[in-house]
């Protein structure tokens, strides 16, 4: 059976998501421990297998993110697909690049979501730690944690401690 290739898709939605970054400000630390909150999520489900949400089906998006002084810093992009169905939900794989204007951070990212299916699903958890594996630019050779965290109050946090 023939799959068409979603490349065209990647460097679309890259398209899309990467000119935005002109607005990023400069002012983010390259290593050590820095915070940053998500606003203005852009997702795409991409139903590749059986029809409705399955094994192998993709997330794609991006979202913006904002320093301490409320400007846009950057854009954390990011590609996962669906692993495993659970009782919970969806167990999600994949991969995430948080772009600065100086750099990029890398890491592989695993999680599950109640309900992949909607662009906007709410975390099953209230946070994910991830090893960050590396980065370019200002960042290269970075490791650490990527925290993604939900606050009481619903604001989600990405708090990045890293060693370049």
């Amino acid at each position: 059976m023939y799959r068409p290739s979603i490349g065209p898709l990647v460097i679309a939605v890259t398209t899309v998501f990467l000119p935005t970054l002109a607005q990023a400000s400069s002012e983010m630390p390259h290593c050590g421990a820095f915070e940053v909150t998500r606003e203005k999520p852009s997702i795409v489900i991409i139903d590749n297998y059986a029809e409705g949400l399955s094994v192998g089906d993709r997330r794609i998006g991006s979202y913006d993110l904002i320093g301490a002084d409320g400007s846009k810093v950057g854009q954390l992009l990011f590609e996962s697909s669906v692993a495993a169905e659970t009782d919970g939900g969806h167990r999600m794989i994949g991969k995430a690049h948080v772009v600065f204007d100086d750099g990029i951070i890398h890491y592989p990212v695993t999680y599950e979501l109640a309900d992949a299916s909607k662009p906007q699903a709410p975390p099953g958890i209230a946070a994910f730690d991830y090893h960050v594996t590396g980065g370019v630019g200002a960042y290269e050779g970075a490791t650490g944690i990527a925290r993604h965290l939900t606050l009481d109050d619903g604001t989600r946090v990405f708090r990045y401690e890293l060693a370049c």
